[in-house]
């Protein structure tokens, strides 16, 4: 899906802004992206991946959409403006941390991963 241009400029931490944090997509944001998962019912999937574009963003759809027992995995959330977000994550989810080296780039990053519970 072709990003969105705006004209104003969006904050990437703001999970309603549907904005990037890369400079080359400055001026763009990623609803139709983002939304895409809005297409399956609240608590119908075991797995969400969040590795992309307006990460935030991703974030805030897909946890109604994980079923109980299912996980979301979000990969470098040791950037300092993904924390607003990753604090939105509701009581019955338990979170952990997994830092580490990452296989394509020469420096330490973070995976987070949530599961939901009820």
């Amino acid at each position: 899906m072709e990003p969105e241009i705006r004209f104003d400029k969006p904050n990437p931490a703001d999970p309603d802004s549907y904005a990037s944090s890369d400079s080359k997509y400055e001026g763009q944001f990623f609803h139709k992206y983002v939304t895409f998962i809005d297409r399956f019912p609240d608590g119908y999937l075991d797995l969400i991946l969040i590795d992309g574009r307006s990460r935030p963003s991703c974030f805030k759809h897909a946890v109604p959409k994980i079923k109980p027992g299912g996980y979301i995995e979000w990969d470098n959330t040791d950037r300092f403006h993904y924390q607003m977000a990753m604090s939105m994550a509701p009581a019955d989810f338990v979170f952990r941390d997994f830092p580490g080296l990452s296989p394509c780039v020469p420096f330490f990053t973070r995976t987070s991963i949530w599961q939901r519970l009820s």
